[in-house]
Order: structure tokens, then sequence, then C-alpha cells
């Protein structure tokens, strides 16, 4: 089975010579899918990312314009209110 597979990804080549150099040339070209099959495989399936509410959506949009404006500096503060 994984020979096949090995198949699909490389693809089946003819090795023929034309005027006196070797060519190759493909009976079944590599197969995309397969490649990506593998690569998934070996490496791991990429993760798609958290997806967020509308209200985080807005306030990434607003904190991404603010840093680009500030050239990419930009200071994280947390403040409490306390009430009494």
């Amino acid at each position: 089975m994984t020979d096949k597979l090995f198949e699909l990804v490389e693809g089946i080549y003819v090795v023929s010579s034309v005027d006196g150099e070797k060519m190759k040339f493909y009976k079944q070209p590599p197969n995309l899918n397969a490649i990506i099959y593998c690569l998934d495989r070996v490496l791991g399936k990429p993760q798609a990312g958290k997806p967020q509410d509308e209200a985080n959506k807005g306030i990434a949009i607003v904190e991404s314009i603010i840093k680009d404006l500030a050239g990419g500096t930009i200071e994280h503060k947390k403040s409490i209110e306390i009430k009494q």
C-alpha cells in the first residue's frame, strides 16, 4: 500500500534517449493530493485558529490599527477599578 502511495507522490516516469540525452517522461505525473496527504502525516495537519466572537474581532482590528500607527510598539497596561 505504501508503494502505491509513493508512486502517486513521485509519479511514474519512463526514461528514454532523445538525441543521445536521457529524458524523463511522465506516464503519470505526481499527484498533489497524495503529496499533501504525506506531508500532513509526517508534519501534522495544520490546525485552524479558534473562531473569535464578533466583539473580539473588532477589538483585534482596532488594536492592530493602533499598533501600526504607533510604529509597532504598544504598551499593555492593566488597571483595576475598585468601587466602594
